[in-house]
């Protein structure tokens, strides 16, 4: 039964999260947490496009009534509520068409397939569907956790736009002793940036036999409801009840831990943690990209 003081449990108990969703959901429930993602993804539902004009079968080019527009959230609601195909050779020119006002930042941070998957975002990913989460975890994570975890050297960078990449400019007049030389040296240049960046996004053991660092979840869970103004201590009441009443968990095996801490010291570095971690995984490739974007933070 949900508490009367916590906000609802879909804000903060993960338990029933498995392995196998955790990269996904921890991924989607940070972005709910990031209020100009919410805000500009908002935006972006509120804005418009011209409605199709009819026209002849035989011409092959669309033709657009800029006089009668229709709300982008309306189209996603009645004409595509299961989302937009990823692969851009699967879009029809309407779908081609909202995306041409699709704000950048959201890509920046590798969102855009997420939120074009489950465009009931923000919605709780317990609140979502069963097909609605199945389309979620079919995204591939082309930004984010999973590839921190993989301990692969190289690999495929997605889509282009999918998310921020480095780009070199190679002389291949050079012999390949002098290619490597000079790619050597700026991957020195580059690796203590990027490992330390690691260590902060993601933190814990790493490899293939490390499970999902759940305690990040556990640490969005303490952020959300400090955040909705619990005090410590009857947040911690609150939740050893939680913990103690089984009822809602669906798993046999309860991995994801409820964030109930015995000193109020851990309980605020922890919600300190998640605050900081959605400012790293969300900063996009342009901060002047936001200037409209910035609007108060959104209450979950």
């Amino acid at each position: 039964m949900p508490s009367s003081l916590l906000p609802d449990p879909a804000e903060w108990d993960f338990r029933n999260v498995s392995p196998a969703e955790f990269y996904h959901v921890t991924t989607y429930e940070y972005a709910r947490s990031c209020p100009w993602i919410v805000a500009l993804w908002e935006n972006w539902l509120d804005g418009t496009i011209p409605e199709m004009k009819v026209v002849k079968a035989s011409e092959p080019v669309c033709d657009w009534n800029e006089t009668r527009r229709t709300a982008i959230r309306k189209i996603l609601r009645e004409k595509y509520p299961e989302g937009i195909p990823l692969a851009t050779a699967g879009l029809d020119a309407i779908q081609s068409k909202m995306l041409e006002s699709f704000p950048w930042p959201l890509s920046s941070v590798g969102l855009k397939y997420i939120l074009l998957s489950v465009p009931q975002f923000p919605a709780a990913y317990f609140k979502l569907s069963g097909d609605q989460r199945t389309r979620l975890l079919k995204v591939p994570l082309y930004y984010g956790w999973a590839e921190n975890n993989s301990g692969a050297a190289f690999r495929d960078a997605g889509p282009p736009g999918a998310e921020p990449c480095e780009r070199v400019v190679v002389d291949w007049q050079k012999k390949s002793s002098q290619i490597k030389q000079a790619f050597n040296v700026w991957l020195d240049a580059k690796l203590p940036e990027k490992k330390n960046s690691l260590k902060k996004v993601l933190p814990g053991k790493t490899g293939k036999a490390a499970a999902p660092p759940y305690h990040l979840l556990a640490w969005l869970a303490a952020y959300r409801i400090r955040e909705a103004g619990i005090a410590y201590r009857a947040a911690q009441a609150e939740l050893e009840k939680a913990r103690n009443n089984r009822s809602a968990i669906t798993r046999a095996e309860i991995i994801c831990p409820l964030p109930v801490y015995l000193h109020q010291a851990n309980w605020s570095e922890n919600a300190d943690s998640a605050r900081d971690l959605i400012a790293r995984l969300f900063t996009p490739v342009s901060d002047g990209l936001l200037s409209e974007a910035r609007i108060a933070p959104r209450r979950l």
